[in-house]
């Protein structure tokens, strides 16, 4: 037999210096991470890489290792692997609505009722449109409540640089709740206790709805 192929454990690299090949000694060490993704997977040498190229087309690379006349490791593979090249490949995020692109969800229509709308571009007449239905549904409920909350207060509306507490509902470890805030608003305010439990009583259903956006 003059062939012998073995298979490297998952994350190591054959360990060249202290393997003793003349007597058949093969050694392995763990790969050294070059550096890590933002979704946390460690690039070793050695490992096998996905690249999507901006044109949705992709490519895969390996990356190697190897020593130079003082010692210090050099890392490559097929393509040069640079601070620039590494930064290529985390996704570009958008700094304003054009630059998403494309959006999909659900709006409200003029009738109030919540629509689906597949993926569409960006232009400005589309920002109405909600990630979810729960949210667009969730902005019905809120606008209703908004209105109901004023009609309660009479007009009157909270100081929230007092430093004095507000009376609020709003959520709190996923539950709707009768809560009060001093300096931090909340959208769903009211004068005095006795009106925002009787609101919290008469309104419980939409406040469910709501609560995404509470």
């Amino acid at each position: 037999m003059d062939r012998l192929q073995i298979e490297i454990p998952k994350g190591h690299v054959i360990d060249q210096v202290n393997s003793d090949l003349s007597n058949g000694v093969i050694k392995f060490k763990k790969a050294e991470v070059i550096f890590t993704t933002e979704d946390g997977v460690n690039i070793c040498v050695g490992s096998t890489v996905s690249v999507v190229r901006p044109d949705r087309t992709s490519y895969k690379m390996v990356w190697e290792v190897h020593s130079n006349v003082v010692g210090e490791h050099k890392y490559f593979s097929t393509h040069t692997l640079s601070q620039e090249y590494i930064d290529g490949l985390k996704p570009k995020l958008p700094t304003s609505w054009e630059e998403l692109g494309t959006v999909s969800g659900h709006y409200v229509s003029h009738l109030s009722r919540v629509k689906r709308f597949g993926e569409i571009a960006t232009f400005d007449v589309h920002k109405n449109i909600w990630p979810t239905k729960e949210l667009a549904e969730a902005s019905v409920a809120l606008a209703q409540l908004c209105q109901l909350r004023d009609r309660y207060n009479n007009g009157w509306i909270p100081d929230w640089n007092s430093g004095n507490p507000v009376l609020t509902i709003n959520c709190k470890r996923g539950n709707v709740v009768r809560d009060y805030w001093v300096l931090s608003s909340r959208v769903l305010f009211f004068r005095d206790e006795d009106l925002r439990d009787e609101f919290y009583k008469n309104f419980k259903d939409l406040l469910e709805i709501a609560k995404p956006l509470l």
